[in-house]
């Protein structure tokens, strides 16, 4: 009963999903060209595997997709499984793509034991869940307008904490300035 509602949410969201995994090879590619070592790059396709569950959520609630996949003949902990389990093999297919494309695509610096070590595919294991654990919420919750409201606030905390940095050297993890220093002090 399940996998027909897995079944259901992947033919009604396939477009969606086909979008996401060609931004993940496009931005994969680009990225794994222009940086070598991969880090960054499984980073980036952890925020884009977190994101498409939300997406896919904020979708069906904006054209109200919810009331239609209700009336079912499946009782509501069934549909929640099903988009639960849904949500969670977009996440994995998104990672296994990432870690695909990066075993594929050609770089001098790259071996499969300096870029895919366990502690980077459980770094990008746990971003994807820690996103899309905050992300659906929200959406379910809230609606597609959570979301907005959501980056809208993130934004705006962004704007005004920005008259705050002094300079771009002072902020940057492990480049702090000694303990009584100025930031911008000339050498």
């Amino acid at each position: 009963m399940v996998a027909k509602i897995i079944r259901s949410e992947f033919i009604l969201n396939k477009n969606m999903i086909l979008l996401f995994a060609a931004e993940i090879v496009a931005l994969t590619v680009v990225y794994r060209v222009l940086i070598p070592g991969g880090g960054p790059i499984m980073m980036l396709g952890a925020i884009l595997g977190g994101t498409l569950p939300a997406s896919i959520l904020a979708r069906q609630s904006k054209f109200r997709a919810n009331a239609v996949t209700c009336c079912l003949p499946f009782t509501r902990s069934k549909l929640i499984l099903g988009k639960y389990a849904s949500m969670g093999i977009q996440m994995v297919g998104s990672l296994i793509i990432i870690v695909a494309l990066m075993l594929v695509l050609p770089d001098q610096e790259f071996s499969t034991r300096g870029a895919l070590n366990a502690d980077k595919l459980v770094n990008m294991v746990f971003a994807t869940a820690m996103i899309a654990g905050i992300l659906a919420p929200l959406v379910i919750y809230y609606g597609f307008m959570g979301i907005m409201v959501l980056f809208l606030g993130l934004n705006l905390v962004t704007l005004a904490l920005a008259p705050l940095r002094q300079c771009d050297r002072c902020y940057t993890i492990g480049n702090l300035p000694p303990h009584g220093a100025r930031c911008c002090e000339s050498t």
